[in-house]
């Protein structure tokens, strides 16, 4: 059964290749025609003068990828586009458009923001990332660019080459990507790392329509992704990459008022002073927590140093587990808790920028 050789829309100028501007008439061969004339890269291809079909918009996909998460992954992927840039808003978007070529171009890789060949010029590429291909080595056909006609797409040149995205910032939390399947119909392992190894992967089929993947996580930066075929034609492209810092908040557990059940206050005693304890669990260590950056229900700590005014510290074992929590104090009046509330939250940074956030019940007394 034959399957149509898509990216999606059309990319006349794989023509010129090999009909030295003539016009020829646009076909889309299938699998069987490609191990027929024994291309096996993109560049090949092309002269071979089979065409390909390619991106015809140039907006982000929020199109769907099957997905399915290894047990214990340090990461949180995503598969629609709109929900990570929720998660993340504002991250830098590459579309690769800015690309010297009209026609299929392949050039030694890396390419990144110093490339300066037939592909890019530099300072094309935005700065804080590299693509690359693995298995070839760094030859002429390493990188293809395949340029407008559509949206302008990247990636391994050979189509059982991996493609490789890594990160210099060293503060990337977040990154996706249009992952544009030219067979359709393959399966690729898309694999994330960290400093220190790999933090997740993930298996991944999608169609030539080209479908969003995306990661965000949960501490260690993504340094690298890793993009393997591992059925199916490969062939694999990128487009619309988008990567940065993105620091989810994290839950930590606090105790309102420690020592009482249940946490009873005053609601018309603006001056009544509550304690709020940042508990240390097995999870998580509350002397990390920078006091300075600590707000329950708007207000900040009330117990300052006088000279400096900076909020003060103060650590004790409020819960008797043999650990040391930090406690900070608030003046109801300062809070936006009222005779209704049902809960309190506090919010603030540990010392490393990490947002945290805790709930707990209050009981507001009317006298």
């Amino acid at each position: 059964m034959k399957r149509i050789f898509f990216l999606i829309g059309v990319l006349a100028v794989l023509l010129l290749v090999a009909s030295c501007g003539k016009e020829v008439e646009v076909t889309a061969p299938d699998d069987s025609a490609l191990v027929k004339e024994g291309a096996q890269s993109f560049t090949e291809l092309a002269a071979s003068g089979a065409t390909t079909a390619k991106p015809a918009a140039q907006q982000p996909s929020s199109a769907k990828i099957n997905v399915s998460v290894l047990a214990n992954s340090a990461l949180t992927f995503f598969t629609d586009r709109n929900q990570f840039n929720a998660a993340c808003p504002n991250l830098p978007l590459e579309d690769f458009e800015g690309s010297n070529t009209t026609s299929v171009t392949a050039c030694a890789g890396p390419f990144n923001s110093a490339t300066n060949d037939a592909c890019y010029s530099t300072g094309a590429l935005l700065p804080g990332f590299g693509i690359d291909n693995v298995n070839s080595g760094n030859d002429p056909s390493g990188l293809v660019v395949i340029p407008p006609g559509g949206s302008t797409v990247v990636g391994a040149n050979v189509f059982a080459d991996d493609t490789d995205i890594t990160f210099s910032t060293g503060n990337v939390g977040a990154a996706g990507f249009d992952l544009v399947d030219v067979a359709g119909g393959g399966t690729w392992n898309v694999e994330f790392f960290g400093p220190s190894g790999s933090l997740g992967s993930t298996p991944a089929t999608n169609s030539p329509g080209g479908s969003f993947i995306g990661a965000l996580s949960s501490g260690l930066n993504i340094v690298r992704i890793e993009i393997r075929p591992i059925s199916g034609f490969g062939g694999e492209l990128i487009d619309n990459l988008t990567f940065g810092p993105c620091i989810l908040e994290i839950e930590v557990d606090i105790d309102i008022k420690p020592g009482s059940d249940p946490n009873s206050i005053n609601c018309n005693n603006p001056d009544e002073v509550i304690s709020v304890a940042v508990l240390t669990t097995n999870d998580f260590d509350a002397t990390t927590v920078d006091q300075t950056t600590v707000t329950f229900e708007g207000a900040v700590e009330t117990h300052v140093n006088k000279k400096t005014l900076e909020a003060r510290r103060h650590e004790e074992d409020v819960d008797g587990d043999n650990d040391t929590d930090l406690v900070l104090h608030f003046r109801l009046g300062d809070t936006n808790l009222g005779c209704g509330s049902t809960q309190g939250q506090l919010k603030g940074e540990t010392f490393g920028g990490q947002p945290i956030a805790g709930t707990d019940v209050v009981r507001m007394v009317n006298p």
